[in-house]
């Protein structure tokens, strides 16, 4: 099948809506016809055996003959079902997003090389069997399907401004039988080569995948960052505590008839703060509860001298 996709032929418009133009009005009741088309006053053979030949396509075996035949009578649920991997035995409801990338990647190469649409996400039951027989190893007679789709469509093409099927292959086999030459006015025409959607296949799919797990990670990371930010701002914020300038603030003390008596200093670590910080600020709060016992009971004294 390789053939039909590659050494893709130039063409000339005019030449290939002479060739269907050409083409018998009716389907022959032998397929194996040959039929000859007059392209620019010379005769053109055209049979699917020669569309076969031009496409290196050896002629089916009886044997393989039947072997196709018997796809074609697979129902029409079992296609949908095998297609889609058994989620879809529905044929109406089978779209193109039931396909796994394999089979999604041989119906776009069929609707652009074999059975031809302009809609490439539309499945045709004759698309979906062809894809069948291709999945299942079964040998296609594609010089008959393509002859019948020029055949269909020269039915249809006089006086019709419709889309020209298989031009790069009308081509190559009217240049095995005659030399063609441009006359005034007329152009090669290129064929365009088929560009793989960047956003679809399995490759895609990995790297949206990966993508995506590097998205929340980083989400992680930065709402990380912000609750640091946010609690360093508020410990930045928030006023410190100075025991000296407090007791420098106080009112004045009436020193008269009183005992001063120092309670001492609680050196509080900032943070973070580290073991020996903490050792220290424990023993200035033990020592400051000493002093504060030592007054306690000198007030006790007092009071109790002056009950008696």
């Amino acid at each position: 099948m390789r053939w039909s996709v590659m050494e893709l032929e130039p063409y000339i418009s005019k030449v290939v809506r002479e060739f269907y133009a050409g083409l018998p009005p009716e389907t022959p009741s032998d397929p194996s016809q040959v039929f000859v088309v007059r392209i620019r006053g010379a005769k053109v053979r055209i049979s699917p055996g020669i569309i076969n030949e031009t496409l290196r396509r050896e002629p089916l075996s009886e044997a393989e003959r039947k072997e196709e035949a018997e796809a074609d009578l697979v129902p029409i649920s079992e296609v949908s079902k095998y297609l889609s991997q058994g989620h879809q035995s529905v044929w109406s409801e089978l779209t193109s997003r039931d396909f796994p990338p394999r089979i999604a990647a041989l119906m776009v190469i069929a609707s652009y090389n074999w059975v031809l649409s302009t809609n490439k996400h539309h499945i045709s039951e004759e698309r979906a069997r062809l894809v069948y027989k291709l999945a299942h190893g079964v040998k296609v007679d594609i010089g008959r399907m393509i002859f019948q789709q020029m055949l269909d469509l020269s039915k249809v093409i006089r006086g019709d401004q419709r889309w020209l099927m298989f031009p790069c292959l009308i081509s190559k086999v009217i240049k095995r039988q005659l030399i063609l030459q441009l006359e005034k006015g007329e152009m090669w025409i290129f064929p365009t080569k088929y560009k793989k959607d960047p956003r679809s296949g399995e490759t895609f799919l990995k790297k949206e995948a990966a993508a995506a797990a590097t998205k929340v990670r980083t989400k992680g990371k930065e709402k990380k960052e912000a609750r640091k930010k946010t609690a360093s701002a508020s410990t930045s914020h928030q006023p410190r505590t100075n025991l000296r300038s407090t007791a420098t603030a106080q009112p004045e003390i009436p020193t008269e008839g009183v005992n001063s008596v120092s309670l001492g200093v609680i050196r509080v670590p900032e943070a973070p703060a580290d073991a020996k910080g903490i050792r220290t600020a424990l023993e200035d709060v033990a020592s400051v509860l000493e002093q504060l016992g030592i007054v306690t009971a000198m007030l006790r004294a007092a009071v109790t001298r002056g009950e008696d």
